[in-house]
């Protein structure tokens, strides 16, 4: 049974259709990469996959629990995470504090706990931490935890902004153009973490655009084109497909 199920998903601003009437699902434990050129309406689709952007049409479910509807914050409960294309973290605050506020997301506490907290408070909180440190030992940064993450260097916060992630407890991540400025070690780096939350059980999908990393990496892929699917299989089957190779050269092959 699919993960992740994708009926119909169109979204419109205005007269733009930035996505149109995409279909596809995800197994359990799959890499899929979603590839096409620039503007084809990728980052919408993972937009309105967590929630930022609402459907026109169409909808979406994790598990068989629907997406479509629900804010951010409750589809990160339902098992959905997400990293950015242009890096959001909380630039004051240390790694180990970016990635407790992931980890926040499953916890009981609230205000009160918060303002006054008693033991049970308190031993949630060490829990918290306790878990924090295990994620940055995850992606490599157990060294980084104390510092502010607007030092970090570039690679450590794309890795940083997964830690967060994975803290929720996910099902599922969606990583958006996470090689993007990376130098060779770093990609090669980023496809080992991947290749270990695959084997933690966590389905990735992911939007990239080096073409060398989504081959090697990804058991399939989807291709989109000026918002629609193009092509939806494994990469020797992407690879020679003529509508792909038409979208990356500009014209009829």
């Amino acid at each position: 049974m699919p993960l992740l199920v994708v009926e119909n998903l169109t979204k419109r601003f205005g007269g733009l259709v930035a996505v149109n009437n995409v279909s596809f699902s995800v197994e359990p434990a799959e890499i899929l990469s979603v590839i096409g050129p620039n503007g084809a309406g990728k980052t919408t689709l993972f937009n309105m996959l967590t929630g930022i952007h609402q459907a026109s049409e169409g909808n979406a479910s994790l598990a068989g629990r629907p997406l479509t509807g629900l804010k951010p914050h409750q589809i990160a409960e339902v098992g959905l995470a997400r990293t950015f294309q242009n890096i959001r973290l909380f630039g004051s605050m240390t790694a180990l504090e970016n990635v407790m506020i992931g980890r926040h997301s499953r916890t009981r506490g609230g205000f009160w706990s918060a303002l006054l907290p008693g033991k049970a408070g308190i031993e949630e909180e060490r829990q918290i931490a306790e878990r924090a440190h295990a994620e940055l030992a995850f992606v490599g940064l157990t060294a980084r935890a104390s510092q502010s993450a607007d030092r970090l260097p570039y690679g450590d916060q794309r890795r940083l902004e997964v830690a967060r992630a994975l803290a929720t407890d996910p099902q599922m991540v969606l990583l958006d153009e996470p090689a993007a400025g990376m130098n060779p070690q770093e990609t090669a780096a980023l496809v080992g973490l991947i290749r270990k939350i695959q084997s933690r059980g966590v389905t990735v999908v992911l939007i990239e655009h080096d073409m060398n990393l989504v081959m090697s990496l990804s058991d399939r892929i989807v291709v989109m084109n000026f918002g629609q699917k193009i092509a939806d299989g494994k990469p020797a089957q992407v690879r020679s497909n003529p509508q792909v190779i038409a979208a990356y050269l500009g014209g009829a092959v």
